[in-house]
């Protein structure tokens, strides 16, 4: 998984990183040191495609961007790919 500390929400502020990695170990039900810019979902933290789904919808929700766009997951911004560990 790469660095997702470009994205923006809809009202044009930052990310709250903390709030992106307290969300996926959350979900996941890890400690927040193991979500790092560097951990994959799948590989390091354990997440299954369903999981990456879940994931996805929650972050949509948490930031307000569309990751999903015409040509599938990650299409509709540049770095969402990185964030759901594609």
């Amino acid at each position: 998984m790469g660095s997702v500390q470009g994205l923006t929400t809809r009202s044009a502020g930052k990310i709250d990183m903390h709030a992106v990695r307290a969300l996926i170990a959350g979900y996941l039900q890890l400690d927040v040191r193991h979500v790092t810019d560097n951990a994959h979902l799948s590989h390091d933290l354990g997440a299954d495609g369903l999981d990456r789904l879940e994931l996805l919808i929650r972050l949509e929700d948490l930031t307000g961007n569309t990751w999903v766009g015409e040509k599938g997951v990650g299409r509709a911004h540049p770095q969402a790919s990185n964030a759901i560990g594609r």
